[in-house]
């Protein structure tokens, strides 16, 4: 053991080499060494390239003064030569065009200047200035002698020209004073230039030097290197042991684990598979019980029945979502949705759980906050309805705040605070704990798994935030949880809601804009609420409808105007839609061929199929989204099979009285005063046609009229939210057409429901009392 220890490294230590940060070093100067050794060379390449050009320059200084000596002897020329032509105007003409060659180069070599510096300009200025003032004497000897020559004085003029060549002779000896004098500054700039270079040149031997002394520091510290690795190899020889046993150790640890976590996933699988089958028959069967006739104590058992499922399969459920959690699996997503709409909807389920208490229930919702977010919406929901359903647990008077405001570094905080028994101080920190309640006397009071709090938690991590808990006893409690979210608009929650339909509805409108004129369009519907949600739907799209009360008038106004498209009910009086549309299509000419839709609340395959057996080109069953209406119009413009209808059957989940998604998205869609018309529409006629069914179903043969109001109840009832009252009416269309019997009880129901729908409205301040 002690030599294992050793060998470890637990006794005297050494301080450890270093080695890359040498390297590093040693790279480091390589790259400043050879930047050095470029940079001189560039340096001495500029000053060649220099010396080049300036050589060059004083080359052609040098060739200025040649060209200026010859000029020079050009102006001294007609002084000599009139001696033999005796002419002299012409000589005084050849000597004026030479010297204005003479000053034109002069001024160009006095230019020149300007760019050298101010000792060698002073020192040329000098040559300059002597030679212009020989030239100016010579020219002042050349006009004497012009002068004696005009004068007829040839001895005098040959007098003076002994003087004007000693003019001339000063001049070119200016001239080549000042040439000597370029040269001399030329060869003082080369011998410059090449003591500049050679000083450079030094330095590249310095670099060239500490290179090589690198290179030489390079190998003596690679042999360190290399004695160092062999060091290290003989310690992790040492530990590969120790570790290879420890790893066999922890992977036989972890296939154990996967084997437990899997057979626990398993099992949960299968439990839960075993467990929602009978949950689905009992909470099926015991919505079926409670829609039938019922006494007091019945319905209090099969209310129980149905409670006493949902609890179990909350429990269920919880227990499947901290499975997921602990396995990872639980997945996140980011869409853009109604944040206000998702909250107000969450007090709306908890509301019935506190109507037998004196409890508010309060939404605060902060006006900085924008009411369109993106993130997690089912995420969300779960954990406030935990929160709530908490709060309403253990809340037996008072209130409920369910609050939404800016938390710390911009997140959003969502907070229930209500005020029942509240939590212990030492007991907090045990609330978010799996499997943990405040007090074990909460469980066998109130019930639970104790499992909410902890998935409520994990879930606000998963979403890139926190949860915690503010409590007070005897005062109350405030459950919260902080996530960051994104800002959305109206436009992303609808397209978000309405994905890949988007492209259906803009395809179906190009069809519409494409007629180049108003969209001719006939509703034969006699069912006034129907009428107004279909008027209200198509006038979003701008179609202003013309409107059939039944069969008949659908086919005079087929027959009077050239129709694009006809929505055809199923259901009228005196003529049907089915009838109607035999009839169009036996007309003459292009009117037999307009394309009709079946609008009914008839949704069974076999009904899409008598749609079709009569002509129509479309079916869409009621209620339908207006997305569905304008695809379906499009569809039948396009000469396009079109069938969305939902297989009806007896649901297993309980009906609202109110479907209040199928109002508000309406509401959303047509404003406050359509809304309060539709109700008012629906609630108008619906009570007439309750008084119609009654008097049906009391006639010999009650069958075909009692078939046809509940026929315009269902689709009615639907339209404007009554669910419970619609699905009714439903069953009763299915009695009546088989020939059942209706009865007294049956009418007796529908105007229950229908009681129940205007009290839930009255309620919500949608309807007077």
């Amino acid at each position: 053991m002690s030599q294992k220890t050793a060998v470890a490294g637990t006794g005297p230590t050494r301080r450890p080499v270093r080695w890359h940060l040498v390297y590093y070093l040693l790279a480091a100067f390589d790259l400043v060494a050879i930047s050095g050794s470029l940079y001189l060379g560039h340096q001495v390449m500029g000053i060649f390239r220099s010396s080049v050009e300036i050589n060059q320059e004083w080359a052609e200084r040098l060739g200025d003064l040649s060209d200026l000596g010859r000029a020079a002897g050009a102006v001294n020329a007609p002084g000599n030569d009139v001696f033999d032509s005796h002419d002299v105007a012409e000589e005084t003409a050849r000597q004026a065009t030479a010297l204005v060659e003479f000053n034109r180069l002069m001024a160009a070599f006095r230019l020149s200047l300007d760019r050298i510096d101010d000792t060698n300009r002073k020192t040329l200025t000098r040559g300059v200035d002597r030679i212009d003032s020989s030239m100016k004497q010579m020219i002042e000897e050349s006009q004497r002698i012009f002068a004696y020559f005009g004068a007829n004085n040839p001895e005098a003029a040959g007098r003076r020209m002994a003087t004007m060549d000693r003019t001339f002779a000063a001049v070119s000896a200016a001239i080549a004073d000042t040439a000597q004098s370029v040269r001399e500054i030329q060869r003082s700039h080369f011998h410059g230039q090449v003591n500049d270079a050679a000083f450079l040149g030094t330095f590249e031997y310095l670099f060239g030097g500490l290179i090589a002394v690198m290179v030489l520091g390079v190998m003596i510290y690679g042999h360190k290197i290399a004695a160092e690795f062999k060091r290290h190899e003989a310690e992790r020889a040492a530990h590969l042991a120790q570790t290879e046993a420890l790893t066999a150790r922890l992977e036989a640890s972890l296939v154990e684990a996967n084997i437990a976590s899997t057979a626990k996933s398993e099992f949960l699988a299968m439990m839960s598979h075993e467990i929602r089958t009978p949950m689905n028959g009992v909470l099926g069967m015991s919505g079926v019980l409670l829609d039938s006739d019922l006494s007091a104590e019945q319905r209090r058992s099969a209310t129980t029945i149905r409670e006493s499922a949902e609890t179990l399969l909350r429990i269920l459920n919880d227990i499947l979502d901290f499975s997921k959690l602990e396995a990872g699996a639980m997945q996140i997503e980011t869409v853009a949705f109604d944040l206000r709409d998702l909250l107000r909807y969450a007090i709306e389920i908890v509301t019935p759980r506190t109507n037998a208490k004196p409890v508010t229930l309060e939404l605060d919702y902060a006006p900085d906050v924008p009411r369109h977010v993106r993130s997690d919406p089912g995420r969300i929901r779960q954990i406030v309805l935990n929160f709530l359903g908490n709060a309403a647990k253990f809340t037996e008077r008072g209130t409920i705040r369910l609050s939404v405001a800016w938390g710390h570094n911009g997140a959003l905080r969502i907070s229930v605070q209500d005020t029942g028994v509240g939590v212990p101080a030492d007991r907090l920190h045990l609330l978010f704990n799996r499997f943990q309640q405040a007090d074990s006397s909460i469980a066998r009071r109130f019930g639970g798994t104790g499992l909410g709090l902890a998935i409520s938690k994990r879930l606000a991590e998963l979403l890139g935030g926190r949860a915690g808990v503010e409590s007070t006893v005897g005062v109350g409690s405030t459950f919260w949880f902080e996530i960051p979210v994104v800002a959305a608009s109206a436009d992303d929650v609808a397209t978000a809601l309405r994905g890949a339909a988007d492209v259906a509805v803009a395809e179906a409108m190009q069809r519409v804009k494409a007629l180049g004129r108003p969209l001719r369009l006939l509703i034969a519907e006699d069912n006034a609420t129907n009428l107004l949600v279909a008027k209200a739907v198509l006038a979003k799209f701008g179609i202003t409808p013309d409107v059939a009360g039944n069969g008949f008038e659908a086919i005079e106004a087929v027959r009077r105007l050239d129709y694009d498209i006809v929505l055809m009910d199923v259901h009228m009086p005196e003529m049907d839609g089915l009838e109607a549309t035999r009839a169009i299509r036996s007309l003459p000419g292009a009117r037999a061929r307009v394309p009709i839709v079946a609008l009914t609340a008839n949704a069974f395959a076999d009904d899409v199929r008598k749609c079709r057996a009569a002509g129509m080109n479309g079916h869409l069953g009621k209620p339908f989204r207006r997305e569905e209406l304008i695809v379906a119009i499009g569809d039948a413009l396009a000469g396009t099979e079109n069938a969305s209808y939902r297989e009806a059957g007896v649901s297993a989940v309980e009906v609202p009285v109110v479907d209040w998604p199928t109002l508000d998205t309406f509401q959303a869609a047509s404003g406050d005063e359509m809304l309060k018309l539709l109700i008012d529409t629906y609630v108008e006629t619906t009570q007439s046609q309750l008084a119609q069914f009654a008097a049906a179903i009391r006639t010999a043969d009650s069958s075909r009229e009692a078939t046809r109001v509940a026929h315009s109840l269902k689709s009615a009832s639907a339209m404007a939210g009554a669910a419970a009252l619609s699905k009714r009416a439903a069953a009763l269309e299915a009695r009546a057409s088989d020939g059942e019997t209706i009865g007294e009880a049956d009418v007796s129901e529908l105007v229950r429901l229908f009681d129940g729908y205007r009290s839930a409205l009255v309620e919500r301040g949608l309807l007077a009392a």
